[in-house]
């Protein structure tokens, strides 16, 4: 049988499916052909500058622009595939690890209902919310569902939701866990589950904006998971060891600690970069680079020193993003920290357009997202 399935695939016609991140600067597509056990190839690539105010701080405030400019990348670019897999900003997900029984997942979704329902307090209504049982799955990455069942009986106070999360910009400041396995005790037959929500108003109006524009989504997820995957391609070996992978867009930083390929930490922090840095002077271009510095040893001190991990040594931190200061910041993050700083190789990925190679650092993300094919 294992013999059938492996010629299968080989003779099965390849799956085309698109990956798409929208950013406050940018629309960003990446096609991935993929058969069997032979290289995905990325078929196409673009990387569009949106009018500024059309998204802000991941919020999209111009839906008849942002469709626009979305429908003319994908015919100017002739994008084929119209199956898409996107994400979410990253600052609207509510990421958190918890200790859960170790059940099916139809029993642990109920499960799950009813812990959002009664003590874990979001900051929005009606979430789209998915989990990965860690104990159980091999692959990280799962699309958010939503459950029309989950209602909250009074309101929520944003702040003390964010708090309780763990996930507001100055938990870190106050030396309180970002994204943190629950403490508590050892019992037999616990799962650690990774529950992921986002509020179902804003991914509605980015589910409606792609449709317009003629494609299919088929999936969402966190920018971390799309993170994991695009590695399992390009740096499987880093995975077995601690890695800190850095995203950077032009307003924001997505930083996220994986430990022998599990996901420990997710973090996204305003960080502004300047578009035009031949108009600055040289301490207004390091600024940025400072701040990120600052947040990510803060980030890997958390990790270590809080959540007791100090025997851990980081093997590299992995550099991708759209901005274009992207070499003078890896310089500069690998002297700050004494680490090594790298971008993803793109030996394992073939193209039918060689240039789009120099593009995996910028479209790291839709790439990540593009290999989930078929996958709902």
């Amino acid at each position: 049988m294992a013999t059938f399935t492996k010629i299968l695939q080989w003779v099965r016609p390849s799956v085309a499916s698109l990956g798409l991140e929208i950013t406050d600067s940018y629309i960003k597509l990446a096609e991935i052909r993929s058969a069997g056990n032979k290289k995905p190839v990325l078929a196409e690539g673009a990387l569009e500058p949106l009018p500024q105010g059309t998204v802000v701080d991941g919020k999209i405030q111009k839906p008849e622009v942002l469709r626009r400019i979305l429908e003319q990348t994908i015919q100017l670019y002739k994008f084929r595939a119209r199956r898409v897999h996107l994400i979410i900003p990253s600052s609207s997900i509510m990421v958190r690890f918890l200790k859960l029984p170790n059940v099916p997942d139809k029993q642990l979704r109920k499960i799950i209902q009813f812990e959002i329902q009664n003590t874990i307090h979001l900051p929005f209504q009606n979430p789209y919310f998915d989990f990965i049982n860690l104990t159980t799955d091999v692959s990280l990455p799962v699309p958010l569902k939503q459950d029309q069942e989950v209602t909250y009986p009074d309101p929520v106070h944003p702040q003390q939701s964010w708090m309780e999360m763990g996930a507001s910009q100055e938990s870190l400041l106050r030396d309180e866990p970002v994204f943190e396995e629950e403490e508590e005790e050892e019992e037999q037959d616990e799962a650690d589950v990774m529950l992921i929500a986002a509020p179902s108003e804003l991914v509605d109006e980015y589910l409606t904006v792609v449709r317009q524009s003629g494609l299919r989504p088929k999936s969402i997820e966190i920018k971390a998971l799309s993170s994991y995957r695009l590695l399992e391609a390009a740096e499987p070996e880093l995975l077995q060891q601690t890695i800190l992978t850095l995203d950077l867009n032009m307003d924001a930083a997505d930083m996220s600690i994986f430990h022998e390929g599990q996901l420990k930490i997710t973090r996204s922090v305003p960080v502004r970069f300047q578009e035009d840095q031949d108009s600055l002077n040289g301490m207004q271009q390091q600024e940025p680079h400072v701040e990120l510095a600052h947040e990510l040893e803060r980030l890997m001190n958390f990790y270590r020193y809080t959540l007791n991990n100090r025997t851990q040594e980081f093997a590299a931190v992995v550099l991708t993003g759209e901005i274009r200061q992207l070499a003078q910041v890896s310089e500069f993050l690998s002297d700050r920290l004494g680490m090594q700083v790298i971008s993803p190789d793109s030996g394992w990925l073939e193209s039918e357009k060689p240039q789009l190679h120099s593009w995996v650092t910028s479209l790291a993300i839709p790439i990540g997202l593009g290999l989930r094919g078929n996958q709902g």
